[in-house]
């Protein structure tokens, strides 16, 4: 401002965020260096800027390693509206009924029993801003997606019901990889940016597939389904949907991607808007 260096931070902590500066004072900028996404001891005062309030900043101390290691992280993480520990646990109950073939029960178990993954997938997030953005919201939108596929395979019998609801089960394990949650945000990994997490589910199961001794065909058509399940490739899918259970788990995390909180994806509304707009309905 007016040619000076000034500092322009977000606090946050469970309660909210809310805008900071640290203006020059005296001809010195105090700190003169400062790291992103730190702990700190802030002092200041709130001052209002175009009706918003703002902390004018009179001191800054970042806490030691000692001091953070002491802290309760939740303290600073916004309440999750996604209950993911539930979710997880009712999708491990349905999952248990509706795998008979020994393969699926063993791919279910193998996997959720190992690693840590069963504590990455309850606590993920679906999403980085848009669907199910938070932590459980992976769990809470896999959920939804399995009791959809329940639902077409009801009412499609001759739908492959296991390999369809393995499909939907799976379809976005990729994302425990493709993004990394701490206090401060939720953020795309390199392997996420460069791969995806279609790409990476494929990779992350494949050695599971061998381990459940799923055959090869079906371990291909499987694959098919978490490729293929962004139905179009403009949307991200590796490939098209080539079999009807890939059309079906395509259908089921397109509505899914509509959040309990009653929040649409960018790509749906606008779908939406074309398809009622234009009175194609076929589009949708």
């Amino acid at each position: 401002k007016k040619n000076n260096p000034y500092w322009d931070l977000v606090l946050k902590d469970r309660s909210g965020s809310v805008a900071a500066k640290i203006w020059m004072t005296r001809g010195r900028l105090v700190p003169e260096s400062l790291d992103n996404d730190i702990f700190a001891h802030v002092a200041g005062r709130v001052e209002f800027f175009n009706g918003m309030p703002q902390v004018k900043i009179s001191g800054v101390t970042p806490l030691t390693p000692g001091e953070i290691a002491g802290i309760d992280i939740s303290e600073f993480l916004p309440p999750s509206p996604y209950d993911g520990r539930g979710a997880y646990e009712e999708l491990m109950a349905l999952a248990d009924r509706e795998f008979t073939y020994a393969p699926w029960k063993n791919l279910v178990k193998g996997f959720f029993d190992e690693d840590g993954n069963d504590s990455l997938f309850m606590n993920a997030s679906a999403a980085t801003a848009m669907h199910h953005a938070g932590a459980g919201g992976l769990a809470v939108h896999t959920l939804g997606v399995f009791r959809a596929c329940q639902a077409e395979a009801d009412l499609f019998p001759d739908l492959d019901r296991q390999i369809l609801l393995a499909g939907a089960l799976f379809h976005d394990i990729g994302k425990m990889r493709e993004m990394r949650s701490t206090a401060f945000e939720t953020t795309y990994t390199p392997e996420g940016n460069l791969m995806g997490h279609l790409t990476l589910g494929v990779l992350m199961l494949d050695p599971y597939c061998r381990k459940a001794g799923l055959p090869e065909p079906l371990k291909e058509h499987f694959f098919h389904l978490l490729l293929s399940h962004h139905g179009h490739i403009e949307y991200g899918a590796v490939k098209p949907p080539q079999s009807r259970e890939a059309l079906a788990l395509f259908a089921a995390d397109y509505l899914g991607h509509v959040d309990p909180l009653g929040v649409y994806t960018e790509v749906i509304a606008e779908e939406f808007l074309v398809a009622v707009g234009s009175g194609n309905t076929h589009s949708l």
